[in-house]
């Protein structure tokens, strides 16, 4: 019987007393059995999944999150954590959606669009106490300070003090939400009655251009209308609504799914890690008022160091949101109480 010598499909050679036709069927053997081999390594170092739904070396469920935010100024902290890096350092890749108003980011949380998204606490409370949609607070984003929205007039109006008010039409951004919710408990301080005003549904940046034109009298506005309205129109702040009642209350901030804060859980927590530094990061109005004009085309670096800017609180506060639905409920925008624990998503997972 022959030597014969029998190449390995690694390019080795051995040496087997066989005949011809039994070494072939031995390389044919090695060969198949090699390619097995391979083949099971592979994957079992890819661990069978392609998504970024696979638990990263990190242990984030999730490592790339897309983030519905808006071209305002309480969403400088989230640039501010994109600039120097925060997401990244917690292993996540985080994309901005921009978003067109506070109730597209809900409705894109529902069908998937984004993961988190900016909302108002009236409009994310609403949404959770019409029982359409469950949401958690993964970030408190901002609060209202004084003159952040003032109700403004044209200077020549006849329109001086809050009792001037009603009967007049005065422009909120949205006929249920934020601006009724700080009009109407202003008015109420000011012992006028909310209904005998006429509320008209106007955006933001089309505010100033319909009081010259007097198709308002008054416009309920914020920042940097504000600024934009006082100084080009001559506007002024006939009444103040983030003072009494809401008085440094609790206005936006960064909403997740009640799914996706179960299915995530430690993404969740390492985007609200990398917000908590930039939050506080933002405390520096300079560190704000440099990222402003960065992604808001119509704030210039001069608007940006005059404009009143509200606070960026670090942590969930569970009794400084309570204030929210408790003052939705009193002037009926939500019918029943809703205990904001509910909505918290918990800082320490």
């Amino acid at each position: 019987m022959e030597t014969h010598p029998v190449t390995m499909c690694d390019g080795s050679r051995a040496h087997s007393q066989l005949n011809q036709g039994a070494t072939v069927g031995i390389r044919r053997w090695a060969c198949a059995a090699f390619g097995i081999a391979i083949a099971a390594s592979v994957i079992s170092g890819c661990g069978g999944g392609s998504d970024d739904t696979e638990k990263s070396a990190n242990g984030l469920e999730k490592t790339e999150l897309k983030v519905g935010t808006l071209p305002i100024v309480d969403d400088a902290p989230f640039y501010l954590a994109l600039k120097n890096g925060y997401f990244k350092a917690e292993g996540l890749k985080v994309t901005p959606m921009t978003l067109a108003n506070g109730e597209e980011g809900i409705t894109r949380l529902q069908s998937g669009g984004v993961d988190v998204a900016w909302s108002s606490y009236p409009n994310a409370i609403m949404a959770t106490d019409s029982g359409k949609v469950q949401l958690r607070i993964v970030v408190d984003g901002y609060t209202a300070t004084k003159h952040l929205f003032p109700v403004l007039a044209m200077p020549k109006s006849k329109i001086k003090k809050p009792a001037d008010l009603a009967g007049k039409k005065v422009s909120v951004n949205g006929l249920k939400g934020l601006g009724p919710l700080l009009l109407s408990s202003a008015l109420k301080t000011a012992g006028v009655d909310p209904k005998s005003v006429h509320m008209v549904a106007t955006p933001f940046p089309q505010m100033p251009a319909q009081l010259q034109s007097g198709a308002i009298d008054a416009a309920w506005i914020t920042e940097p209308f504000v600024t934009q309205a006082s100084q080009k129109l001559g506007a002024t702040e006939i009444i103040d609504t983030a003072t009494g009642p809401a008085d440094g209350l609790p206005i936006a901030g960064f909403v997740a799914s009640g799914a996706g804060a179960k299915k995530y859980p430690k993404a969740l927590a390492a985007f609200q890690r990398a917000m908590a530094k930039a939050q506080a990061l933002a405390t520096n109005r300079a560190q704000v008022e440099q990222i402003l004009p960065t992604y808001i085309k119509t704030i210039t670096p001069q608007v940006a160091s005059t404009i009143t800017i509200g606070s960026y609180p670090t942590s969930l506060n569970k009794a400084r949101l309570q204030r929210v639905p408790d003052l939705m409920q009193e002037f009926g925008l939500i019918q029943n109480h809703l205990d904001m624990q509910t909505m918290l998503l918990s800082q320490s997972q």
